[in-house]
């Protein structure tokens, strides 16, 4: 690095020479300094075509996804045979939440080269967000054929590591004196899932309120069923319906706006109780 920094104050017009310390200092996090040094480079030759990649990676690590994607458009209008272009705005497109369109990315890259080893890890990350895991294996595996990365070998054994069912327990009550209400006390058994769908789960709860005894039994999903939007269903119910709700249900939404912008929030719940 020093060498580098040392070529551009012996060469301050020399365009390669910032292109590479930019390119450096940014691959080792300080994303600021890399993207002066980039953009001393672009104030020579504005046109420079790596240069002009190389900062808007520097700007999509800083998290300003949507100038990093405006720039990447215009490089890829310039040249559409980049793959390098083209994974970075798929990376992008991820880090913005938005699978779908990484997706287009990464496989209009295969399309053109089934063995480029980034598209393949990225669609391999998306497939391990969708909880598809048999998918996300078969990409990294096809990764590792092409080259034995320790980072993709990383993120397969954590795959193979990877717990997909948990159960939890729990006891919740008060003791407290002042009326029938104030005394209860109930326990649950919760089963869940992380599916292709979202987290699924069932849950059982058994209590006791106003000295009569229920069970209530719920089940429910929630997860992202679509770019920029997430959400959660479940419905439940009692049998003997004593004291707990004869059925009930739920439903939320969450739309995750551009940067800037409120999320708007929607939930909606309804009970029925036996008079």
């Amino acid at each position: 690095t020093r060498e580098l920094a040392a070529a551009t104050r012996e060469s301050p017009r020399n365009v390669e020479a910032w292109f590479h310390y930019g390119v450096v200092v940014g691959w080792q996090e300080r994303h600021a300094e890399a993207r002066t040094a980039l953009e001393r480079g672009l104030a020579i030759a504005p046109k420079d075509y790596d240069l002009r990649l190389a900062r808007a990676r520097v700007i999509a690590w800083q998290g300003d996804y949507s100038t990093a994607s405006r720039e990447l458009s215009q490089l890829a209008s310039e040249n559409p045979a980049d793959d390098d272009v083209r994974v970075l705005q798929g990376r992008v497109a991820n880090w913005q939440g938005k699978p779908d369109e990484a997706e287009a990315h990464y496989r209009a890259v295969l399309a053109r080269n089934p063995k480029q080893i980034d598209a393949l890890t990225g669609m391999g990350d998306l497939a391990r967000t969708r909880r598809q895991t048999h998918q996300a294996k078969n990409y990294y595996q096809q990764a590792l054929a092409v080259e034995d990365s320790p980072d993709t070998r990383k993120k397969l054994e954590e795959l193979e590591n990877e717990k997909l069912m948990r159960v939890d327990f729990g006891v919740t009550g008060s003791t407290f004196a002042g009326s029938e209400r104030s005394d209860w006390w109930s326990v649950w058994t919760q089963v869940s899932r992380l599916t292709a769908w979202g987290n699924v789960w069932g849950r059982i709860e058994q209590g006791e309120r106003f000295d009569d005894q229920d069970t209530q039994l719920e089940l429910g999903i929630e997860g992202a069923f679509a770019d920029d939007f997430s959400g959660r269903v479940f419905v439940g119910g009692s049998p003997d319906a004593n004291w707990a709700p004869e059925w009930y249900a739920e439903g939320g939404e969450k739309w995750t706006a551009e940067a800037g912008w409120p999320s708007p929030l929607l939930e909606v719940r309804h009970a029925q109780y036996v008079p």
